[in-house]
């Protein structure tokens, strides 16, 4: 990854997606997983309209399969997963379940989409995954995905649908813009949640009557606009500019977030976490080395 926009746009995500647990968990405050999911996948989607309106003719026919693929699969069904799963499971533990999702796009990319990858990649992949569980362990984290073993498995099955629809972007529409891909993918994954947000969702009673329904979905706009418009349109940058393992393996720079947002509310730094990051930037450095 020798391109320095490549790298600002990496930084960025992490950073971004990093911050995201915290904006679900706010979320959460007033609203149901459900609701969250919706409301984040139709920000996002809303964000994008302008860029949208009469551009549908520039995308070919044969586009259209591969953008719903990966706005329901990469964005709709995680949007509700991962608050699903985080009202009933620790930060720490989904945190290193999330740090699966470049295992799960190199195995999707060598079984089904003809990924050549080094075996250099092979194991960056395996130390960064090792490197999210030994910093959050360090940290002092509690990773139990035992203990609610169906709410480990909500992380682990986003995880899966995000190793899926990266190999679907880089194989099938790298040539395209990514705000319109980006963009129409998001609108068809927000189709289903705007029919419930319209009809069974009770959010005009949610805001009528919980006291901090507005400061949470204030939190909801920064995730759906940022967290996930803005980001998801980078990381299909990111993609073209580099490849699925590289672009996935962001995910493991956000356990370092965590940290950071740690050691600004004065947390302590120790030598064993310090070990966990080594070994991250071991591993990414590997996975993005040419």
């Amino acid at each position: 990854m020798k391109q320095p926009l490549a790298w600002i746009i990496f930084i960025f995500l992490a950073l971004t997606w990093g911050s995201s647990f915290i904006l679900i968990k706010k979320g959460l405050v007033a609203f149901d997983p459900v609701q969250v999911g919706a409301l984040r996948v139709l920000i996002a989607a809303l964000v994008l309209q302008p860029f949208l309106w009469g551009k549908a003719k520039q995308v070919p026919r044969k586009k259209w399969w591969p953008i719903i693929i990966v706005g329901i699969i990469g964005n709709g069904i995680p949007a509700y997963l991962f608050p699903a799963a985080q009202a009933h499971i620790n930060s720490a533990t989904a945190g290193v379940l999330n740090s699966l999702s470049p295992l799960f796009v190199l195995l999707f990319g060598l079984l089904f989409f003809g990924m050549s990858i080094s075996n250099r990649q092979i194991i960056g992949v395996i130390l960064g995954f090792i490197g999210a569980l030994l910093l959050t362990l360090a940290k002092g984290g509690e990773i139990d995905p035992f203990d609610n073993l169906m709410y480990s498995g909500l992380i682990v099955l986003a995880t899966i649908c995000y190793g899926i629809a990266p190999n679907v972007m880089k194989r099938y529409l790298t040539d395209m813009n990514s705000v319109l891909a980006t963009g129409f993918a998001l609108t068809f994954a927000a189709i289903p949640y705007t029919l419930y947000l319209l009809t069974i969702s009770g959010i005009p009673e949610v805001m009528q009557t919980h006291p901090q329904a507005w400061s949470s979905l204030g939190f909801l706009v920064i995730l759906g606009a940022i967290g996930t418009a803005l980001a998801v349109v980078l990381f299909y940058r990111l993609i073209q500019l580099t490849d699925a393992v590289m672009a996935a393996s962001v995910t493991y720079l956000i356990p370092l977030v965590a940290l950071g947002w740690g050691l600004i509310d004065g947390e302590s730094f120790s030598l064993p976490q310090l070990a966990g990051i080594f070994v991250i930037l071991v591993g990414v450095y590997l996975v993005n080395k040419k």
